[in-house]
């Protein structure tokens, strides 16, 4: 064959099947079982990795309690009343 020469077709024909009309294909339960076991190992990979991930790279704890985010009012002063001279008798 030369390169004027055009490629012979294929004597075979083409058939493309979708399924039969008005019938829908259904899902074996294994392959529902098989991907749902799939999906649950693939979260718990997730999680796991992420955890020894950030436990191996994170910050260790502070040795000391974390400042709170606002600071605490002032304890109230208390004053003696202003001594007015009268006497409290004793009982």
């Amino acid at each position: 064959m030369t390169a004027a020469e055009p490629p012979h077709p294929d004597p075979r024909p083409v058939v493309l099947d979708n399924g039969s009309a008005g019938r829908q294909p259904r899902l074996r339960p294994r392959t529902v079982l098989v991907s749902a076991v799939c999906a649950v190992l693939a979260v718990v990979g997730l999680v796991a990795g992420s955890w020894s991930l950030w436990s191996a790279v994170g910050d260790a704890p502070p040795a000391d309690p974390p400042a709170p985010l606002w600071f605490s009012p002032p304890a109230p002063v208390l004053v003696d009343p202003p001594d007015t001279g009268q006497r409290v008798p004793d009982q």
